[in-house]
């Protein structure tokens, strides 16, 4: 059987109860289709802001920025219950924010430690806040390789992404690549590659996830491109035959 073919539930990260939900929310049941599952848009992990920096003005979807908690509280009871924490960083400071998930959290929050916060910022009477933002203490920041600076942010579903958030999906994603890199055959022959100035699928697939530069990127999207429309086109001869 085609490596690309295997269960996503085997891939590390994924399991029974998550390939259940990857194939209910987004159709993705296979090794193969987690790797065709593309971003839609990219942010520059390698950008650590400060946090007079963050402002609505900016515009930023989503931002990272080192930060130390100095206190934590506790509003709401029953499903409204949530957790805040409150960081600052030499320039300014910020809540963020839990809702769900608290428990787990709550754990994992020391107050007086410094971490690495990444999410999606939201102003409130001026004051930055980020909801359900992903931590890392700072020591497992910095040892941490990524596979570029660039990481992709996905499609998902608010299911979903309660489940795995923007890390998690990224994760399963780098998982699922170490398991097919080496078992990607590509169906263009060399010289049709080089007719039409396409990379090879194996650097195709690899640089739409894990884009080492804007060039490879433009190269992965338009040997991608390319394949989706030189399907459209077999399959309309395909029909023409037959009829």
């Amino acid at each position: 059987m085609d490596t690309l073919d295997n269960d996503i539930k085997f891939v590390a990260g994924v399991g029974e109860a998550r390939a259940k939900l990857l194939e209910r929310e987004l159709g993705i049941r296979t090794l193969g289709d987690m790797l065709s599952h593309y971003p839609f848009r990219y942010i520059d992990r390698t950008r650590i802001y400060r946090i007079s920096e963050i402002t609505d003005a900016a515009g930023l979807s989503y931002v990272q920025f080192r930060a130390r908690v100095t206190g934590v509280a506790y509003a709401g009871a029953g499903r409204k219950r949530r957790f805040t924490a409150f960081v600052q960083d030499p320039t300014g400071q910020a809540e963020l924010v839990w809702f769900q998930g608290i428990k787990w959290i709550e754990k994992r929050v020391e107050v007086g430690r410094e971490y690495l916060v990444f999410g999606r910022p939201s102003f409130y009477r001026g004051e930055l806040s980020v909801a359900h933002p992903e931590l890392e203490t700072m020591e497992q920041a910095l040892s941490r390789k990524a596979e570029s600076g660039m990481q992709g942010i996905y499609p998902s579903t608010e299911k979903l992404g309660n489940v795995l958030g923007t890390k998690g999906m990224y994760q399963i994603i780098c998982n699922a690549w170490t398991l097919a890199k080496d078992r990607i055959a590509d169906p263009l022959p060399e010289a049709v590659r080089t007719r039409y100035g396409l990379i090879a699928l194996r650097d195709a697939i690899y640089n739409i996830h894990f884009p080492q530069s804007q060039e490879a990127l433009r190269q992965a999207q338009y040997r991608l491109k390319f394949d989706e429309l030189l399907g459209v086109q077999l399959n309309i001869q395909s029909r023409r035959t037959a009829r």
